[in-house]
């Protein structure tokens, strides 16, 4: 198994100031690893693989999801990104969008987005296996809070997509825009609305 510094790569020095708090290193820690093999979602490997992917010299745009795909074996450690083509309503109106506006969409899986530049984080980045939303007060939230505090601050310039009521209850008010970041909010993607 992968270290975590592996995992962060280049996110590692970054954030191990975070990671080395008790919340962290110890709590949340603990915590995930009380949890049975197999009812992780995303898989331990992939928890921290927003990061992984899309280093932080490299982010253009943060989108925000809630928590990942419950299911086993399809959250992939990227918001709304999934393995063996689920399909759920949020991503077929994601797919709905996409392709009206001129743009092809014919995986689940959204892991090429990341090397364009796109930051794909759940706000909080595990739950179990059939229970949505069951990590929620573990310590992720101070967690993800801190990495977009951090993103924030970084200089240059980035779009913050707010994709439903709890990302931007969180963060909307975190992400004054200024100069480097701007900020697009619509409701989630799971209502028809949406698309």
């Amino acid at each position: 198994m992968r270290s975590i510094e592996e995992r962060l790569g280049e996110w590692y020095p970054i954030l191990k100031p975070e990671l080395d708090q008790d919340y962290m290193h110890v709590r949340l820690a603990n915590f995930l690893l009380a949890v049975p093999d197999g009812d992780l979602c995303p898989s331990w490997d992939n928890v921290f693989r927003a990061f992984e992917l899309c280093p932080p010299s490299k982010v253009k745009v943060v989108i925000i999801g809630q928590d990942p795909y419950y299911t086993r074996g399809v959250a992939d450690g990227l918001c709304f990104s999934m393995r063996n083509g689920g399909n759920t309503p949020s991503f077929r109106n994601i797919r709905t969008a996409v392709h009206k506006a001129g743009y092809q969409l014919n995986s689940t899986d959204l892991t090429p987005w990341t090397s364009e530049g796109v930051l794909m984080l759940n706000t909080v980045l595990t739950t179990r296996v059939g229970v949505p939303n069951a990590h929620k007060n573990t310590g992720w939230l101070q967690f993800t809070s801190k990495v977009i505090s951090i993103v924030k601050h970084m200089q240059q310039h980035k779009v913050w997509m707010l994709w439903g009521n709890q990302a931007q209850a969180s963060f909307s008010e975190q992400l004054v825009i200024n100069g480097y970041n701007h900020a697009l909010m619509c409701s989630h993607p799971a209502y028809r609305d949406w698309e």
